[in-house]
């Protein structure tokens, strides 16, 4: 870190941050309490363009009534144990930042519930018959959008004629889009069915009716079983991607992805991006959040008391002198666990109780904070020749940071704003750095790259033509974790070289915080 005031924001001067840290817990803690999706790229000409122009979202009172919905369907624990975010969608291959909020189903006495960021701005969350559907808020035509539009058709008619006219063109939209197939995710529970031999059966089933049946993959976002089918090539043949997630009951979460090609870069990328954060939600995870504000304060003051715990013992343990050297090792790195998970239980309730904007800063300190610990680590190991201290100078540093995080959630420690404003989320950097590695400039490569980069400044030199299109990144699920755990990210973007390929690529990156922005430390093409 380059300012002394920057190191006292992030907790970086090593003998008084323990110190102040300390004492802070001292005065604040209370008493312990009792596959793939088929890219095809077509395009609709005037029709297309003239109903995305007469689209009115929040404006209509039809739009308004849609986002009462969604504030109706998400219950109170839902957006407590899931609070609302922004996530990097690639609709066409180019990020875009979306706000989301958790929306599903509690979980009941014998029943799981779920969860699943959706994009309320675009889309809402409907129950039915306890089938669960996510679609698009219906949209309302501008009357006078259409007249310019369709000028020269309405000149010489009457104002009756005019508007008989308009009608006529409204009602021909909204039968022309009856008539497509759907754009929506199903979400249904089927219980008593296993979810890898559900999804063997249903993919058997849909083969026969099908055209295309793609294989039986396994995936890690959500962890499931999935497989694609689709009904044809043209722009408007139906296309269908069907994930089989564990109930944990012996029983399967259905979810499906149901759109025409031509959306498969529209509602298709984004009903991925939305699927990709499906989570089942038991009874256990949400036993402790059932109250209000300071019912969930409680639970996480037991929680860093449970961790506290747990510290102790195994600093107990580590006095024994019948320990090996491997002993030693190993508490080491499950005393790091213990803090490093807790740090990550306590980030939902601070992100739940901050605003957008202070939120932000605190994330940006955040990564500050972890860059500055993954430094020290690495001067702790170099000072002492012993991997161990990398483990328990890391382990100080993160109890400290949660008790921090802690007098966040009681109010008693502010956030600190920051001046910089250069906060590009790794996604957008990943795809920046990919064109750049794709269209072969050498100097924009080297412009991302971080200072500790050792390798040679490699571009795609292939001599098969490339305009990659993105089909996903993966690895940036829990970037708090792993910057507290390592100190930098490890991603891979899925694409194809071109828009007809019919396999995938992988870009793999590490990523570290550097100056206030991401950097690239390590990259790599993968077939």
């Amino acid at each position: 870190m380059k300012s002394m005031d920057l190191l006292e924001v992030v907790g970086s001067i090593r003998d008084k941050y323990i110190l102040e840290a300390g004492k802070c817990r001292e005065q604040t803690v209370p008493a312990k309490k009792a596959k793939s999706n088929r890219t095809v790229q077509f395009r609709i000409a005037a029709m297309i363009a003239l109903v995305l122009a007469g689209i009115l979202f929040l404006q209509t009172p039809m739009g308004v009534a849609a986002v009462e919905i969604v504030k109706e369907s998400v219950s109170r624990l839902i957006e407590t144990l899931f609070p609302p975010k922004d996530i990097i969608v690639m609709p066409e291959g180019t990020p875009e930042v979306i706000h989301h909020e958790a929306q599903g189903r509690d979980p009941e006495e014998d029943t799981p519930g779920f969860a699943m960021y959706v994009d309320t701005e675009s889309y809402v969350m409907t129950e039915e018959n306890g089938i669960y559907y996510v679609r698009q808020i219906p949209i309302e035509y501008d009357r006078e959008e259409i007249r310019k539009q369709q000028a020269a058709l309405l000149e010489g008619l009457s104002p009756d004629e005019q508007e008989a006219a308009i009608d006529a063109r409204i009602q021909e939209l909204k039968e022309f889009y009856a008539s497509l197939p759907a754009n929506e995710i199903e979400i249904r529970e089927v219980p008593g069915k296993e979810f890898s031999a559900y999804a063997e059966e249903i993919r058997n089933q849909m083969s026969t009716d099908w055209e295309i049946t793609e294989e039986l993959i396994w995936v890690d976002r959500p962890l499931a079983f999935t497989f694609s089918v689709s009904g044809g090539t043209s722009w408007d043949s139906p296309h269908e991607v069907h994930y089989f997630v564990d109930n944990g009951k012996q029983g399967t979460f259905h979810i499906i992805a149901r759109y025409r090609l031509e959306a498969a870069e529209g509602h298709g990328m984004r009903f991925t991006s939305m699927i990709q954060t499906f989570e089942i939600v038991s009874n256990e995870d949400t036993a402790q959040y059932n109250g209000g504000e300071e019912d969930v304060l409680e639970a996480i003051r037991q929680t860093v008391d449970s961790a506290i715990e747990q510290n102790q013992t195994i600093v107990n343990t580590v006095q024994n002198d019948s320990n090996t050297q491997a002993d030693l090792d190993a508490y080491a790195m499950e005393r790091y666990e213990v803090w490093t998970n807790t740090l990550m239980k306590l980030w939902p309730a601070v992100e739940q109780k901050l605003d957008s904007e202070t939120m932000q800063d605190l994330l940006y300190a955040q990564l500050e904070w972890s860059a500055y610990k993954a430094a020290e680590q690495n001067i702790a190991v170099a000072e002492t020749q012993s991997q161990r201290e990398y483990w328990n100078f890391g382990s100080d540093m993160i109890e400290q940071r949660v008790y921090y995080l802690l007098n966040i959630l009681e109010g008693t420690a502010p956030v600190q704003q920051q001046s910089s404003s250069n906060t590009l989320s790794p996604e957008v950097v990943i795809s920046q750095f990919m064109k750049a590695y794709y269209s072969g400039d050498r100097a924009a490569v080297q412009a991302y790259l971080s200072d500790t980069y050792s390798g040679n400044v490699d571009v795609y030199t292939d001599f098969e033509p490339a305009d990659p299109v993105i089909n996903s990144i993966k690895g940036l699920d829990t970037v708090v974790l792993d910057m507290a755990y390592w100190g930098e990210l490890h991603a891979s973007v899925e694409f194809r070289v071109t828009p007809d390929s019919d396999y995938f690529m992988y870009l793999s990156m590490t990523l570290t915080w550097e100056g206030g922005q991401w950097k690239v430390s390590y990259y790599g093409l993968e077939g």
